[in-house]
């Protein structure tokens, strides 16, 4: 089991609970518990503890509109509009996305929301030139272990 500690656990639950000095107990993909650190480290089968006295121990957050994708473009047609942007840079080399550059695009894209703690996200594949496309961004979001609605 692993033990997440952290100065500050945030709920979220209907009631607002905040456990200072508290602690979520995971047991494989489950939460067994959620409470005061000194409580739960008495539970037997801890193999791993995690976080501490400077951590925030909270639900993961929700990213509501995103374009793995486009994590490849990132920094090209700086200073334009959106329209402008779509129809210079985003239409153009999307012609050439294929499934390889697509998975890279999402495998860059996962593990950027999951380091900021996302978790779930919704992403708009709406490029499909090439219809590998969706299919590397589908397998490589399976294999980050994140949440999505694709």
């Amino acid at each position: 089991m692993l033990l997440v500690r952290g100065a500050l656990v945030l709920t979220m639950d209907a009631a607002g609970t905040l456990h200072r000095d508290g602690a979520v107990l995971i047991e494989g993909p489950n939460i067994r518990a959620v409470g005061l650190a000194v409580e739960l480290e008495r539970e037997s089968g801890i193999t791993h503890v995690v976080g501490g006295e400077h951590h925030l121990v909270m639900p993961g957050l929700v990213n509501a509109h995103n374009h793995c994708f486009q994590t490849l473009y990132r920094g090209l047609g700086d200073g334009h509009g959106l329209a402008e942007w779509s129809a210079q840079t985003v239409l153009p080399l999307s012609r050439g996305l294929g499934r390889a550059e697509a998975a890279a695009g999402a495998g860059l894209a996962c593990l950027e929301m999951a380091l900021g703690g996302t978790t779930p996200f919704v992403d708009s594949h709406y490029i499909h030139v090439d219809p590998g496309a969706f299919d590397g961004v589908a397998e490589t979001v399976v294999a980050s272990g994140l949440r999505a609605l694709l």
